[in-house]
């Protein structure tokens, strides 16, 4: 970590900071995380995947921290995802997208809608591979893909199913 430039004690939220260069970037990093999983893993994308520990868990610390908003709330009772509201820029406010419209699981991957669990799914294609999100969980349900537990190699599939992507 650099020394010459003090890291702020309260960075502004959903932002990319670099203490070296004592800039903050605004939050569309999407551009930019191809480049940076690639710096993270040696040039391997890597998928974090949330698994069973996280159903019914009421803290949203990954969401909190994620700079790109690519976490996502499936609320069954409702049966749609509840997502960041672009609009506010702080994530705080709440919109909900029809489940019929928020994802479309396709027949190949063997998976239902019925079987997607009220819980948080992480967006393969959003994620820029930070692993903030891994480190603020408080029930360790946040995993690298090739690091899943095997009770919970399951979570795999679903994971990507949730936003229509086959794996």
């Amino acid at each position: 970590m650099c020394s010459a430039i003090p890291f702020p004690k309260d960075p502004p939220r959903r932002t990319a900071y670099s203490p070296c260069r004592g800039v903050s970037a605004d939050a569309s990093l999407k551009s930019a995380g191809a480049w940076l999983s690639g710096i993270s893993y040696g040039g391997e994308r890597v998928t974090y995947i949330i698994a069973e520990p996280c159903i019914g868990v009421k803290d949203r610390a990954c969401v909190e921290v994620c700079p790109v908003d690519c976490i996502y709330e499936y609320v069954e009772e409702v049966g749609a995802y509840v997502v960041p509201d672009p609009s506010t820029g702080a994530g705080v406010d709440k919109q909900v997208i029809p489940r019929g419209e928020a994802t479309h699981v396709p027949p190949e991957t063997g998976i239902t809608k019925d079987q997607l669990k009220a819980q948080l799914y992480i967006h393969p294609e959003e994620c820029i591979d930070c692993g903030a999100c891994e480190s603020v969980c408080p029930v360790t349900a946040i995993f690298p893909e090739g690091s899943v537990p095997e009770q919970w190699q399951s979570y795999i599939p679903l994971q990507y199913a949730a936003f229509g992507i086959k794996k």
